[in-house]
C-alpha cells in the first residue's frame, strides 16, 4: 500500500517494465553479493548462514503464502546480508518491498513454483563452489527465469 498526495492509502499496481526493471535490481544486487561472498576467505561461515536459510524452505512448505514470501525473500537477502556490504544489503531491502508486491500479484500458483527449496539449491551449490561467475549465473538462472513467468502473466491479463 502506499499514500497519495492527500495522505489516503491506496494498493500500487505495477507494470511489467517496473517489474523487469526490478528483478534486473535484485539480479545485480544478489550476482555481486554472491561474488564478495564466493572471495571471502571464511567461505564456509557464510554457507552456514545461507544453508539455513534454504532449510527454512522445508520448515514452511506448507505455511501460508505470506509465510513461504517470507521466507523466500528471506533466504535472498540472506546472500546480500553475507556479503557484509551494508549499503548492498540496504539497497535490497529497499527493493524488496517492491519483490513482495510482484510475488504477491502473481498469483499463488506462480509464486509457489518459484519458493521451492529445489529451486535455490542451485544458488546455494554455486556459491559453495567458490566459483563467482558460476554464482552469478545461477542468480541470473533463477531471477530472470521467475522475472519471465511473472511479466509474461502480467501481459497476459493486460490483453
Amino acid at each position: 500500500m502506499t499514500k497519495d498526495g492527500r495522505g489516503r492509502l491506496f494498493v500500487r499496481t505495477l507494470s511489467p517494465k517496473e517489474v523487469e526493471e526490478i528483478f534486473d535490481v535484485r539480479y545485480a544486487l544478489e550476482g555481486m553479493a554472491a561474488s564478495v561472498i564466493c572471495a571471502r576467505p571464511d567461505l564456509d561461515q557464510a554457507l552456514k548462514a545461507i544453508h539455513s536459510a534454504l532449510d527454512n524452505f522445508f520448515e514452511f512448505e506448507n505455511a501460508p503464502i505470506a509465510e513461504q514470501v517470507a521466507t523466500d525473500l528471506a533466504f535472498h537477502e540472506t546472500i546480500c546480508r553475507e556479503s557484509g556490504n551494508q549499503t548492498l544489503l540496504h539497497s535490497w531491502q529497499r527493493v524488496s518491498g517492491l519483490s513482495r508486491a510482484v510475488i504477491t500479484a502473481a498469483g499463488a500458483e506462480i509464486a509457489l513454483e518459484n519458493m521451492s527449496a529445489e529451486r535455490h539449491r542451485p544458488i546455494v551449490e554455486a556459491i559453495a563452489s567458490g566459483d563467482a561467475e558460476r554464482a552469478r549465473a545461477a542468480i541470473w538462472e533463477h531471477t530472470h527465469s521467475a522475472k519471465l513467468v511473472i511479466v509474461e502473466r502480467m501481459r497476459a491479463q493486460l490483453d
